[in-house]
């Protein structure tokens, strides 16, 4: 064998050395590349069963808020059903073993509750001096009161019991109206301690079992504070969402409504709007501050019939009748210490020493 014929057999065998290094390296190469993509599948194929799996616990965990938000609901509407139907209870028992006659208010508010019951019995809808008659019937208080214990009198007769039973409605509103400021502003639980509390204040129970003016004013007065407060407590939500409109829309039906049962309800309200309204103006908040002149413009033309057309009693009344009897029946001065601070010395006696502290 010759020397090239040698050389030439080495080449072959380095060459096939060669090639075959390469296809080794490169099916090794290939099969790593397999193995790192079966691994990124099954890494990727792990972490889509772990969403999976982390989307089901939320979606569980809502399930689970949600039954027992309204399992919680469910048990706050129950309570306040109970403690509503245990106050009427015992109101009931109360009016049918007192036989006293009604003092001089309850007695003029009962007239008052007559003279619309006449008149709502004689309606003629359609009819503007009918309209003007329901207006001018009372001068002195607003005619939503009396108005509102028309059906009793027309259902149940024309007696002061039948028109006492008024207030199982208002109490009805008092109750949701505490209910949902102290859930807005605490907890359900605190809501229900503050419901069931308030009808245990001697003040109410006393107002609750006469044909007063004060307790319908105190539930229509709380109804319209929270639906101001959860109004409020919206505020971060969109500005023009339709949710916080309908609850400044409610709001002034409700803040009428009070209006209409007394017009003091102005005096506990004017307060919270005005800071509210200087609120939005500080921080140029005026989607909101639209909202809070639209419910009290709304408040303002519910009440607008009636005192557009006894405006000049009112004037009058203001001081001479009402300051004037307050002082000759034994009430401070409206203008003296005394009168200014009234209230605040009838707090034990109104709510009791016990719930005070």
């Amino acid at each position: 064998m010759s020397p090239h014929h040698g050389n030439i057999e080495t080449w072959l065998y380095e060459a096939k050395r060669v090639i075959l290094r390469h296809f080794y390296h490169d099916a090794k190469k290939r099969m790593g590349n397999y193995s790192q993509k079966q691994e990124a599948q099954g890494q990727e194929a792990q972490g889509q069963e772990a969403q999976g799996q982390e989307a089901q616990g939320q979606e569980a965990s809502n399930n689970g808020a949600c039954e027992k938000g309204a399992r919680r609901n469910r048990v706050a509407v129950i309570t306040l059903v109970v403690v509503w139907v245990l106050s009427v209870g015992v109101d009931r028992v109360w009016l049918a073993l007192d036989q006293l006659v009604p003092s001089w208010d309850p007695a003029d508010h009962l007239i008052g509750a007559l003279n619309y019951a006449w008149m709502v019995r004689n309606a003629d809808w359609l009819s503007a001096d009918w309209w003007h008659g329901i207006w001018t019937l009372s001068s002195k208080y607003p005619p939503l009161l009396y108005l509102s214990t028309t059906p009793f009198i027309r259902w149940f007769g024309s007696s002061a019991d039948v028109a006492v039973g008024v207030n199982v409605f208002y109490t009805a509103v008092l109750l949701c109206a505490v209910y949902g400021l102290g859930r807005s502003l605490f907890s359900s639980t605190v809501g229900l301690w503050a419901a069931g509390l308030c009808l245990l204040f001697p003040q109410f129970y006393v107002l609750r079992s006469q044909y007063f003016m004060d307790y319908p004013l105190t539930a229509w007065v709380t109804a319209a504070f929270f639906l101001l407060t959860y109004w409020k407590t919206r505020s971060s939500t969109h500005p023009f969402s339709l949710q916080r409109w309908l609850l400044a829309i409610a709001f002034g039906i409700v803040f009428g409504l009070a209006l209409l049962t007394k017009q003091t309800a102005l005096m506990f309200l004017a307060i919270p709007l005005i800071w509210l309204g200087i609120q939005s103006l500080w921080h140029r908040q005026w989607s909101q501050l639209v909202q809070l002149i639209l419910g009290s413009a709304i408040a303002g033309l519910m009440m607008l019939p009636w005192s557009r057309t006894n405006w000049v009693f009112q004037i009058s009344a203001a001081f001479s009748s009402n300051t004037r009897s307050a002082e000759i029946e034994g009430d401070p001065s409206a203008l003296s210490v005394e009168g200014w601070t009234f209230y605040i010395s009838h707090l034990p006696k109104a709510i009791s020493y016990p719930l005070l502290i």
